[in-house]
């Protein structure tokens, strides 16, 4: 099949799950060469099928304090890619994130809400998260399915980031969140 049906076919479907994007990822494509590195990671899910989107939460992060043309650049480089709403549900499931975290020993101040609005909303979307900052999507509750470093040059150094590829790991969430309801 010629590339150019195969990718307009691509561009036609629905992909059957999603990649959600951490704020810090849309932050590093700042950064040319970094932001490449991360282009290149996500290249292989893509062609897999994996659709890329992004929680609005993470879209008020990239605006948050941002000047006009800083708003006008965030704004462009999220582009058409799938937000997914911070609705009442997703709100909720943060929560009791935050609830099982503390249950678990995870201190409340570790994991910030923005993490847990991501978190819940990879939870309820049965999305993966990517990320570079790991730490803020707790194991067990998330299983790690591959880390990818980032190579990159920086004033003539070679550069390491380590990238995440999480995904929620919903039996545990929910056992954690049953046991919950019984004590």
């Amino acid at each position: 099949m010629p590339l150019v049906t195969k990718r307009k076919m691509m561009e036609t479907q629905t992909p059957s799950r999603y990649i959600i994007l951490d704020t810090c990822i849309f932050q590093h494509f700042a950064d040319k060469a970094l932001g490449l590195a991360a282009i290149n990671a996500l290249s292989e899910p893509i062609q897999a099928g994996y659709g890329i989107s992004i929680s609005d939460f993470s879209f008020f992060e990239l605006l948050d304090g941002a000047s006009l043309e800083k708003e006008a650049e965030r704004i462009n480089s999220v582009g058409k890619t799938r937000r997914f709403w911070v609705k009442k549900q997703v709100l909720v499931t943060a929560a009791h994130l935050g609830c099982l975290y503390t249950k678990d020993g995870i201190p409340d101040k570790q994991i910030g809400a923005g993490d847990k609005i991501i978190g819940a909303t990879a939870l309820l979307t049965n999305s993966i998260i990517y990320t570079t900052n790991g730490r803020d999507f707790p194991r067990p509750f998330f299983i790690e399915l591959a880390s990818v470093p980032l190579w990159y040059k920086k004033n003539d150094q070679d550069v390491c980031v380590m990238s995440y590829y999480l995904e929620p790991n919903t039996p545990y969430i929910v056992e954690k969140y049953n046991e919950r309801n019984t004590t």
